[in-house]
């Protein structure tokens, strides 16, 4: 039962994957591998987002076998995503210390100890939106200092934005959203053409689409921004409505158009570190990673202190590296 339940965690089917360990676990509770199907079960459960349940599990694995480190791992990234950062920590610690050479563990006991430094231990649907800072749910903290000299790396990907303006929207094979095909060409009008009336009402829908990200009303969020951007394709917010707008279609995984609303914040922007950020999150999930990387380099460029890109950042590269490992094999 254990190792039809492994086969189903390789097809990605967990709820398959926790009855199994279960059954095993009713036919073997205290046996010698019981300690491995109550781990097992944990992992399944994590793939389910149910964290509660696995923190169970992976303490009944260590009732049983205390020295089994993927069980206080398992504990640890539970305890992670139930923002308990103390606690993963401490589970870290352990696993660590059982299996020093674990990558996985060694990364995470980092991000859980930086967590708990910089007292982040807030959930992530909690979300604190305002006119300076706009809508941010990926644990960013606020901008502390603004270069004023853009790296090479920030100038690539403000030229590659602004050299595919006229000619984005055919060079991708998918549909785009009525959202973004309304805004086709909008970036050329002029500033002087807008008037302080239309400023005004753009600014207002801005917060009204704040407002909506803040409840995860997502779609409202983009009719919202896509509003204000009608209003002011190239005003002097309009870069935060193209990254606040990005952000939106992150949540709702419709990654491409979020990459092409991060490149056209930055098109007007070039400094804005959120639309760096959100243009490397889109790329990490559109399986771009060498994008994801040059984005999240110049997102920290522009945010050192910003836990959440540091830790896209090195995830970007990790995979980086295991893809071109894999091609070179190849």
């Amino acid at each position: 039962l254990k190792v039809r339940g492994n086969a189903c965690m390789q097809q990605k089917k967990y709820n398959q994957a926790r009855d199994f360990y279960t059954k095993a676990l009713e036919l073997s509770p205290m046996g010698p591998t019981s300690h491995v199907y109550y781990s097992n079960r944990a992992a399944a459960l994590l793939s389910m987002r149910n964290f509660t349940e696995a923190v169970w599990d992976a303490e009944r694995s260590i009732q049983l076998k205390p020295e089994y480190p993927k069980a206080h791992a398992r504990l640890g990234l539970a305890r992670f995503l139930l923002g308990q950062y103390q606690e993963a920590v401490e589970s870290y610690t352990r696993a660590v210390e059982l299996e020093p050479t674990n990558e996985t563990s060694i990364s995470y006991l980092e991000k859980s100890k930086r967590k708990v430094a910089t007292a982040l231990a807030s959930t992530r649907s909690v979300v604190a939106v305002d006119e300076e800072h706009e809508y941010d749910d990926f644990d960013d903290v606020s901008l502390s200092s603004k270069r004023t000299t853009i790296s090479q790396r920030a100038k690539d990907t403000v030229a590659r934005a602004n050299s595919r303006k006229s000619s984005i929207h055919t060079s991708k094979s998918f549909p785009m959203s009525q959202e973004y095909l309304s805004h086709q060409g909008e970036s050329s009008f002029d500033t002087a053409s807008l008037s302080e009336n239309k400023l005004e009402e753009a600014n207002r829908l801005k917060i009204e689409g704040n407002k909506a990200m803040a409840r995860r009303d997502y779609s409202q969020a983009i009719q919202n921004y896509s509003k204000a951007l009608r209003l002011a394709p190239a005003g002097p917010q309009s870069h935060v409505f193209f990254a606040n707008r990005a952000a939106a279609f992150c949540y709702l995984e419709r990654y491409e158009e979020a990459e092409l609303d991060a490149e056209r914040a930055l098109a007007l922007e070039p400094e804005f570190a959120k639309a760096h950020a959100r243009l490397g999150l889109s790329r990490y999930f559109l399986k771009d990673f060498q994008g994801a990387v040059e984005a999240y380099e110049s997102a920290s460029m522009y945010d050192p202190e910003n836990e959440s890109n540091r830790i896209y950042l090195a995830k970007s590269k990790l995979k980086l590296e295991r893809e071109q490992s894999t091609s070179a094999r190849e």
